[in-house]
């Protein structure tokens, strides 16, 4: 059976996790055969070329993309707002009358939406961005950019102009972690929602030997080159563990940033740890990197699930991960979890020692990886979607 569906992300024309997720549910539902409605707060030509350079031409000409409400976030800042104002602008021009009654059901990519009832309500929920109480807000300061208090006053705000009340009972929300699920219903009350892990694509790497670890232990971060990533973490403990072994070690960071998080980054190095950054590197690009590390590593704090730590398992690299978060249900594995900066840098140690074997862990990056494949996240949302409304699978 055919619907009509209404996608809500607020901007395609960026690239993220959360744009993968959006993307990847637009093609599973367009090649349902169902008549897939993208919402935006942008320029629909701009998300209208992003969905084709994701989809392709032909699946994306079954797609409509349209912007209600003539993108007051645009005419507001006449650029991109961040996300969870240009999406809370959204959500407040989507509430006229009428707007949505020509959709069978609605479903947002993007977090907490409550646009139409129970029966017609899905969302994906990436992090809880919309929580009941401002000083919820606050507790989410570990893992978001910005003080707590300031982030809690800006939520609130959002919260105000969406108009948003909470979850409708009945509807289907889908999250990317067990941890993340937890965190809705200590944040939003509601302990049914479906696991859907986001899709990931695999990073090129060409085939080639394990670099030695005698010529010094080589790292990788990658994503967003941002400070609050918490790389300085990564290059103090690996300076430890070098000067500890009496060796030497380089950090290679690996990402979208500006010159000036490539300077600051590169201002990290220290005598024993060299810094290598690569800003706004292809795919190719990022897939020689991997080949040349011997390990990846996140400094991020309750990481909702972790997308470039799926994508190095994924490209066969295995990666170490703080034990909170999402992440940890990605690596799965003690040996590559850690608790403390002490323990980071004795994660290090164990591997220059060779106490660890990298080479027969490789095997097991890629079998974990191997879950978060693009096919896998469409069955899945289908599944989730079918349960919930039998004529959608």
């Amino acid at each position: 059976m055919t619907h009509r569906v209404a996608v809500i992300h607020p901007y395609l024309s960026v690239t993220g996790g959360a744009e993968g997720v959006a993307f990847s549910a637009i093609a599973a539902l367009a090649r349902s055969g169902h008549a897939v409605v993208v919402l935006v707060a942008e320029d629909p030509a701009k998300a209208r070329r992003a969905i084709e350079g994701h989809l392709g031409t032909g699946l994306a000409a079954a797609v409509t993309v349209e912007c209600p409400g003539g993108s007051a976030a645009n005419r507001l800042f006449g650029r991109k707002p961040p996300v969870l104002l240009g999406y809370s602008l959204l959500l407040h021009a989507l509430r006229r009358p009428h707007a949505l009654d020509a959709f069978d059901f609605v479903l947002s990519t993007v977090g907490e939406c409550d646009l139409v009832g129970g029966d017609r309500q899905a969302c994906y929920i990436h992090f809880p961005i919309l929580p009941s109480e401002p000083t919820d807000a606050a507790r989410l300061g570990g893992r978001t950019a910005g003080h707590p208090v300031l982030r809690a006053a800006y939520t609130a705000v959002a919260r105000t102009l969406s108009g948003y009340k909470g979850l409708p009972d009945g509807g289907l929300i889908m999250t990317n972690s067990e941890w993340t699920r937890a965190q809705i219903a200590r944040l939003l009350g509601r302990d049914d929602a479906k696991v859907v892990y986001p899709p990931i694509r695999p990073f090129p790497v060409p085939e080639r030997p394990l670099p030695s670890l005698a010529d010094g232990l080589v790292t990788i971060g990658l994503g967003r080159l941002e400070p609050y990533k918490g790389q300085d973490r990564i290059v103090r403990a690996l300076d430890r563990a070098a000067h500890a072994a009496g060796t030497k070690a380089t950090a290679r960071f690996v990402g979208r940033g500006t010159e000036e998080d490539e300077m600051a980054l590169k201002a990290l190095a220290t005598e024993r740890v060299a810094v290598e950054v690569t800003r706004n590197a292809s795919t190719e690009a990022v897939g020689e990197a991997i080949a040349c590390s011997h390990v990846g590593v996140s400094a991020f704090s309750f990481e909702h699930f972790g997308m470039a730590t799926a994508e190095l398992m994924a490209s066969g690299l295995p990666v170490i991960v703080p034990a909170d978060g999402g992440q940890a249900e990605i690596a799965q594995d003690n040996r590559f979890l850690y608790s403390s900066d002490e323990m980071l840098s004795q994660r290090f140690q164990e591997i220059i020692s060779g106490e660890t074997d990298l080479s027969a862990l490789r095997e097991t990056a890629l079998a974990r990886g191997a879950l978060f494949a693009g096919d896998r996240f469409e069955r899945d949302l289908l599944g989730a979607l079918g349960a919930w409304r039998p004529t959608v699978a």
